[in-house]
């Protein structure tokens, strides 16, 4: 956020602009907005997960 309050863009590309504050993803209408971070342990549990797993079949089925 600048000083003023207003939130900061930033341009990429011909006249894209990408605000910083908002992570919000609009072509994907089904995903809802995430309200916190992910926790330690969840990111330590999908490592063992992941690296435990033979396939990405076998992740997705734990996870």
């Amino acid at each position: 956020m600048r000083k003023n309050g207003a939130s900061e863009k930033v341009g990429r590309g011909k006249g894209l602009e990408i605000s910083r504050t908002d992570s919000h993803i609009p072509f994907m209408a089904g995903r809802p907005r995430r309200e916190g971070a992910i926790g330690k342990d969840d990111l330590i549990n999908l490592q063992i997960a992941i690296y435990t797993c033979k396939s990405l079949e076998d992740f997705l089925e734990i996870t």
